[in-house]
């Protein structure tokens, strides 16, 4: 008995439907790329992760690295308006938290996007930890009472809260250390959660959370550090 197999008329063959299936999907999304410079030098900044969120309920959340030259290229929805913004990098600070966003719409064929990362400074914190209040048995930098530090930058009304990791230090024996970069013109201090001890400073004063963390005379340089000892209550 002989079997004959009859084609669908409308059967459309896999290679023009798989083309028509990329095409589709191309269409769904558009070039969004740009450069992300130093806001001193003008130089371009490699290696940044670059956020672009769109201005929509739910938000849609886009991110990339810059490449060698600074520039970075997302695949973006076309129509929808985007915040774009750098993360913090050498000393440079967050443009995410301490700038305005770069908005644009992004649309076929649109130009290069200029970010630019705000210089900042960064500031270290070292806690000397001689009694080990910190570390756990695997000498980690964590304890069943943690301590919880955030740093707190202010520029007028502006307050912008950081929470800072803390890990062993590498030069500095008993201690652990954590850096964040903000803005140069901006203030400092620290929010500290704990009710196991309390951090003195290097003149053997207790320090008050939220007290204004003193700017020293080489508050201008690249990097600043503020030393503390960690004692238990």
């Amino acid at each position: 008995m002989l079997t004959k197999r009859i084609g669908s008329p409308h059967r459309i063959p896999l290679t023009i439907a798989l083309l028509v299936t990329c095409q589709c999907l191309s269409a769904q999304t558009v070039a969004l790329g740009g450069q992300l410079v130093a806001e001193d030098s003008l130089q371009p900044l490699p290696n940044v992760t670059i956020t672009a969120t769109s201005s929509t309920r739910p938000p849609s959340v886009i991110e990339t690295v810059t490449g060698p030259d600074g520039r970075f290229n997302l695949a973006a929805t076309p129509g929808l308006p985007y915040r774009l913004c750098a993360a913090a990098t050498g000393n440079y600070a967050d443009s995410c938290r301490f700038a305005k966003p770069t908005e644009v719409t992004a649309t076929r064929n649109m130009p290069p996007v200029r970010l630019t990362a705000p210089i900042g400074i960064r500031m270290r914190l070292r806690i000397i930890d001689a009694d080990g209040l910190l570390r756990s048995r695997q000498d980690a930098a964590a304890a069943p009472d943690p301590l919880v530090l955030h740093v707190f930058a202010y520029e007028r009304a502006t307050r912008t809260r950081m929470p800072l990791q803390l890990a062993p230090s590498t030069t500095v024996t008993n201690a652990v250390e954590g850096a964040t970069v903000i803005p140069i013109s901006m203030r400092w201090d620290l929010g500290m959660s704990t009710v196991r001890a309390r951090l003195f400073d290097a003149n053997g004063n207790a320090y008050q959370s939220n007290a204004p963390i003193p700017r020293p005379a080489s508050y201008g340089s690249d990097e600043f550090l503020a030393v503390f000892t960690l004692r238990a209550k």
